[in-house]
């Protein structure tokens, strides 16, 4: 009897022990796949952003990268994705100032999210530098010399975080580069950041197939224009 009694306790711990060990493995099998069905997703997606050059593809990729957020709440990038493909709609519509406003506003919104879920992060900082960049191209007049030196300061804030990243020194350049002689910009201006830019380009590597890297085409060809 007291055999039986021994036997059925062991057994019924045996089998205890068992499920919990197979919805361990269930559980650890579902994030799996999870990971893999988002980073193939994410892959797909970021690998788009090297041909896209319309407000149309880049609003399809912003859909795409807001699907993902939605998914994947905890997860910075999609969130970053998805506020830059925002911000380079307004910089490819600058005729319609409404619909730029509306898509800085839309971007802004995205990346605070990204900064919540990951602070004090360079690629974050020259985010946020755009989409004051466009406000600045809606109407330079009154919002340059507010929006300006914010955006700078952004710029600089990523340089101090993350040194090795050429893009806020792409960003720093293209900015000078864009903003008149007499206001403190022109090409010479330009020059040296380019050339940072490209230097870092050259040794810089992602953290991942789905991190940010993007920009070297873009300093290439500003550089190209303010000579060697």
């Amino acid at each position: 009897m007291k055999r039986t009694i021994l036997f059925s306790v062991v057994f019924s711990v045996f089998t205890g022990m068992l499920l919990t060990v197979l919805i361990l493995i269930a559980s650890l099998n579902a994030v799996r796949g999870q990971d893999t069905r988002y980073q193939q997703a994410m892959e797909k997606a970021v690998a788009a952003l090297d041909t896209t050059q319309s407000v149309m593809g880049f609003q399809e990729l912003g859909n795409t990268f807001s699907r993902i957020a939605n998914a994947e709440k905890d997860r910075w990038l999609p969130y970053y994705y998805a506020a830059y493909s925002q911000v380079m709609q307004a910089f490819l519509d600058q005729k319609n100032k409404d619909r730029m406003r509306e898509k800085a506003d839309e971007a802004e919104s995205l990346i605070t999210r990204a900064d919540e879920l990951s602070p004090d992060n360079a690629e974050i900082r020259c985010i946020q530098s755009l989409i004051l960049s466009a406000r600045i191209s809606i109407n330079p007049a009154v919002n340059g010399a507010v929006l300006g030196p914010r955006s700078g300061e952004l710029l600089e804030e990523a340089i101090r975080l993350a040194p090795e990243n050429p893009r806020p020194h792409l960003l720093l350049g293209q900015a000078l580069f864009y903003t008149p002689e007499m206001f403190g910009g022109g090409a010479e201006k330009a020059r040296p950041h380019l050339k940072d830019a490209l230097e870092k380009f050259e040794a810089f590597e992602p953290e991942s197939s789905i991190h940010p890297d993007w920009g070297r085409e873009l300093a290439q060809e500003l550089m190209k224009q303010v000579g060697e």
